[in-house]
């Protein structure tokens, strides 16, 4: 199985060149070697993600992303009180903290792992044995990263923690989160950021009980007193909102 493609010379090469074009263009030789410098660096940074990416692959053989998917399978084929118990700890094997191959080859029982009973962990171990080619998700479920591989990661690169500024992505009680604004405003001060951003549900969300106008008129008050008392990050408000297609494109209960 092929982990991680090399890094193709024109990826690099590509930037370094047209940068030197366009900046001695406007500023003669002397821009060319700025040009240099800037594309390289913009290179090395390009290198050195795609290292990390390398490295939290190599780290399991099979990932929790793989596991998430071989649930969601079982699950199909499953029904009842099992076929429910497959899909939460399908859903949950995103947001584990540690590859499910790391706990097994530690000792540890699987069962730790949220969502896992005896009954999913039978699965999940024999899967870890016997190393299954990795089944390819449907497109609904295409393109998740997982917390374990996002952690993996950044451990890669300690120097990143220094630069982080803001959290744009935050739900709060008022929906599917579990803190008030206040709780997340100090969480992320500790932790150095300039700014945050509570980007609770609209009402089109039902089942996280989305946000309707007078609720997010309410909140933005919440916001604008918790801002005034200057006691944290600079907290904002967007909002996660549900587009829905025209009225004559939606499907019909008929």
């Amino acid at each position: 199985m092929q982990l991680c493609s090399p890094i193709p010379p024109w990826t690099i090469a590509a930037p370094l060149f047209a940068g030197a074009v366009l900046i001695a263009a406007g500023f003669g030789a002397g821009g060319v070697i700025v040009a240099f410098i800037s594309a390289g660096l913009a290179g090395s940074v390009f290198a050195a993600v795609h290292h990390a990416e390398a490295i939290a692959q190599v780290k399991s053989a099979r990932a929790n992303r793989d596991i998430a998917e071989l649930l969601a399978l079982e699950a199909e084929r499953s029904e009842g009180r099992k076929q429910r118990a497959l899909r939460r700890a399908s859903r949950s094997a995103l947001m584990w903290p540690e590859e499910a191959a790391a706990i097994q080859e530690s000792g540890q029982s699987l069962t730790e792992l949220r969502s896992v009973g005896p009954f999913t962990a039978h699965f999940i171990s024999a899967w870890l044995r016997e190393a299954p080619d990795p089944p390819v998700p449907p497109p609904l479920r295409d393109g998740f990263l997982t917390y374990a591989y996002a952690r993996s990661v950044v451990e890669a690169h300690p120097e990143w923690r220094g630069v982080a500024r803001a959290d744009h992505q935050m739900h709060t009680e008022e929906t599917d989160g579990s803190s008030t604004i206040e709780e997340m405003a100090a969480a992320a001060a500790l932790i150095g950021r300039e700014r945050i951003a509570i980007t609770d549900h609209s009402k089109t969300l039902r089942i996280t009980n989305g946000m309707d106008e007078a609720r997010l008129r309410a909140q933005g008050d919440h916001i604008a007193a918790v801002n005034a008392r200057g006691l944290g990050p600079l907290v904002l408000q967007p909002s996660s909102v549900g587009l829905l297609p025209p009225a004559s494109r939606r499907p019909t209960t008929d």
